[in-house]
């Protein structure tokens, strides 16, 4: 029986793993409530759920690893700063590999009371 080898990434079958850990998990992107363009940039960028949930981590995220599944699955939603963490790590990850900035961006909604202060702030304004 010949040794079992690891496949490269980059020659495996889509969402094919060799670690069932580190694998992506079925995503619909009909329920879930990240964006399908968010679901779009992590398929596209070939990332498994453990390297994005290290990536997220590094850049100041703070929910565990089963909350990102249970995100990308649609199972969990997460909160706008959550999610806008999350976006950077994608959007990062896909401009190491040459594509632009997919994953979108949402408002937050401190952003949008400063907004609407500021415009009734101007109605005083001459």
């Amino acid at each position: 029986m010949p040794p079992i080898t690891s496949t490269p990434p980059a020659q495996r079958p889509f969402g094919a793993s060799d670690d069932p850990t580190s694998s992506r998990f079925p995503v619909s992107t009909l329920t879930a409530p990240a964006c399908p363009l968010t679901l779009v940039a992590w398929r596209l960028g070939a990332f498994t759920v453990t390297d994005l949930w290290w990536r997220y981590m590094e850049l100041g995220g703070n929910r565990p690893r089963a909350a990102l599944v249970g995100y990308l699955a649609g199972t969990i939603p997460w909160s706008a700063a959550e999610h806008n963490v999350l976006v950077q790590a994608l959007n990062e990850c896909l401009w190491e590999l040459g594509h632009p900035s997919l994953a979108p961006y949402r408002e937050l909604a401190d952003d949008r009371s400063a907004a609407a202060s500021e415009t009734e702030g101007s109605k005083d304004l001459p």
